[in-house]
């Protein structure tokens, strides 16, 4: 006996398969890329720096405002607490000298500090002058390792910039 030719076909004509297959092989595609865009978008470790192409065009007067900085001599020394305060805050000192090692006293300092491991999350501290070159402030750290510390201080001689990386530890205990 012949087979009919409608069990001989598949379930799905042909007509439908193919078209269909390859929607399919599309949506997949546009379902990694939206997951992967999301995961992109949503990693609180990576940044972007903001104003970054104004930041280059402006990078001639950005390398002046840093030469002078450094022929003002000044020198930072930057130290966080090791233990956090009642609130969970830790202390960050700043003691900023002169080129000759002597205390410098009645600047505006600010400073601006986040762990590497979560570049989005930058905190900016005004801190107070205790004295004798002191200025602290309260410093929130949640992650501990590897920070990045900016700090600007100006005072009527001028205006000093300081970047360096800091090694902060976890809580005592």
């Amino acid at each position: 006996m012949a087979e009919s030719s409608g069990a001989s076909r598949g379930l799905i004509p042909p007509h439908v398969l193919w078209p269909g297959l390859v929607v399919t092989l599309i949506s997949i595609s546009v379902g990694f890329a939206a997951i992967t865009a999301y995961f992109a978008l949503s990693d609180p470790s990576a940044t972007v720096v903001p104003d970054y192409y104004q930041r280059a065009l402006d990078w001639d007067e950005s390398a002046g405002r840093r030469a002078a900085s450094e022929a003002l001599g000044w020198k930072a020394g930057v130290s966080v607490d090791a233990a956090p305060n009642a609130a969970g805050l830790r202390a960050v000192r700043v003691r900023l000298v002169d080129s000759e090692g002597a205390a410098l006293a009645g600047l505006s300092v600010r400073l601006s500090a986040f762990a590497h491991v979560r570049a989005r999350e930058v905190q900016h501290i005004d801190l107070e002058e205790l004295g004798d070159g002191f200025y602290a402030g309260p410093i929130r750290v949640l992650h501990p390792g590897l920070w990045q510390i900016q700090i600007e201080a100006e005072g009527p001689v001028g205006r000093f910039l300081h970047d360096e990386s800091l090694w902060v530890a976890s809580e005592a205990r």
